[in-house]
């Protein structure tokens, strides 16, 4: 939450006090990743936070993989947002081809698209990262 306020204090040209805020968060956010009971949606919003903060120059991609791959192991690689966010942590981190497989074991688990399905934004996104994977 700390990491989202201080993104949008920035955006609205408000620096003051925005980077305390994300090395506030940034710390709570590593405070859960380290604790042996954290959920797997916990760790799956440590990761995107890793990956997301702002300024960039605080982003730990290395720590988000790491996160991000330990959630996918705790969902057993059945839930397509956590490689959805594995992906992202693994682009971030500068392994486009790490990223691609993540996004497409994300994309294999959803249902398949018939006429009739409502567009997703999971589905989005993770074609998104597959796209990026194959133009690096």
């Amino acid at each position: 939450m700390l990491i989202d306020i201080a993104r949008q204090q920035r955006a609205l040209q408000r620096p003051e006090g925005s980077l305390a805020l994300a090395q506030k968060g940034l710390s709570m956010l590593k405070d859960v990743g380290l604790r042996a009971y954290t959920k797997a949606f916990q760790l799956d919003d440590v990761a995107t936070g890793l990956i997301t903060v702002e300024p960039a120059t605080l982003r730990e991609p290395a720590l988000a993989v790491k996160y991000a791959a330990r959630t996918v192991e705790m969902s057993a690689h059945r839930n397509a947002e956590f490689l959805l966010t594995l992906a992202g942590a693994y682009r971030a981190a500068g392994q486009p081809t790490k990223a691609r497989a993540a996004a497409q074991e994300g994309l294999a688990l959803l249902p398949p698209e018939t006429e009739a399905t409502v567009p997703c934004r999971v589905r989005k996104l993770l074609r998104a990262e597959i796209r990026r994977g194959t133009s690096k």
